[in-house]
């Protein structure tokens, strides 16, 4: 954002990102005020609409007679001693510019999880919690890309609670779950079992842990999961950690609903399509 006399004059948002920076560029506010007495320097319009001056400049090649100039501050003295203070200042402000941005995208990196450097050596674990745990760094990921509202921390001693009482899950059962996901920072679980809309997969946050429900009883379970390699179950589990990734990032409870609706008829569009015109090997 450009600022003149604490007024903004030009929202600047191609300058100073690079095309990798589509959706993290949108997320990353620089304000610069620009005194009056700088309007020839930064190119400000007649109108005091436009700075057109303010551009990357530290990406031009600069050079003192033939050598080729590489470092911050001989290119400022050359500008300077050939007579062109605008330019001067215009690549000082240039070079504070990319560096602020780039001290932060660095700082965001560091709170995006590495989906290659999800723990894997954590005892019990299984391929369901290492898919958990991929899920859940890859959603972080997405939180920070798009600038999505963080989601509520997971409350782990109340979900081993209500998997208790709840889901009927034994106590010993609930504590490995519960510790395992803990161990993982993970916040996805899948769980199999019969869903009370007898939808393939159901999708419920559970203290702030996204529990997919995978139904055994449904055709697509039957006829399609059980037959698939391990490889072709790690696919179909990352399709539908997909959709409930989708689906908990709705912030509006009409959306939501709206699009448990969809997943339902869907579920129950399939089922009759596998009833109606598949045969199955078993029934020829």
């Amino acid at each position: 954002s450009i600022m003149r006399a604490d007024r903004e004059i030009e929202l600047v948002t191609k300058e100073f990102f690079n095309k990798d920076d589509f959706y993290t560029g949108r997320f990353i506010g620089v304000e610069i005020d620009i005194p009056p007495e700088l309007d020839e320097v930064f190119g400000v319009t007649n109108n005091k609409q436009h700075a057109n001056d303010l551009k990357d400049v530290t990406t031009t090649e600069y050079f003192d007679g033939d050598k080729l100039l590489d470092r911050d501050t001989p290119i400022i003295e050359s500008l300077i001693n050939g007579g062109d203070d605008e330019g001067a200042v215009l690549y000082q402000v240039s070079r504070m510019l990319k560096k602020m941005i780039d001290n932060v995208k660095k700082q965001r990196k560091k709170v995006i999880p590495s989906l290659n450097k999800v723990k894997t050596d954590t005892p019990n674990a299984t391929q369901d919690d290492i898919i958990s745990s991929r899920i859940t760094a890859q959603i972080h990921k997405r939180a920070q890309q798009k600038g999505l509202v963080a989601a509520e921390e997971p409350d782990y001693n109340s979900f081993k609670k209500q998997l208790i009482t709840e889901r009927n899950i034994d106590e010993d059962t609930a504590s490995s779950i519960t510790s395992t996901l803990r161990a993982l920072n993970s916040r996805v679980n899948f769980q199999y079992e019969q869903t009370t809309l007898d939808c393939f997969f159901d999708v419920e946050n559970i203290q702030g842990i996204t529990t997919i429900t995978i139904n055994p009883e449904h055709g697509v379970y039957r006829e399609l999961y059980s037959n698939l390699n391990e490889e072709g179950k790690i696919l179909f589990k990352l399709i539908i950690g997909a959709w409930a990734t989708y689906e908990e990032e709705q912030t509006r409870d009409s959306n939501k609903a709206k699009i448990k609706r969809i997943r339902t008829e869907w579920s129950e569009l399939i089922e009759e399509f596998f009833d109606e015109i598949y045969v199955s090997k078993d029934d020829d």
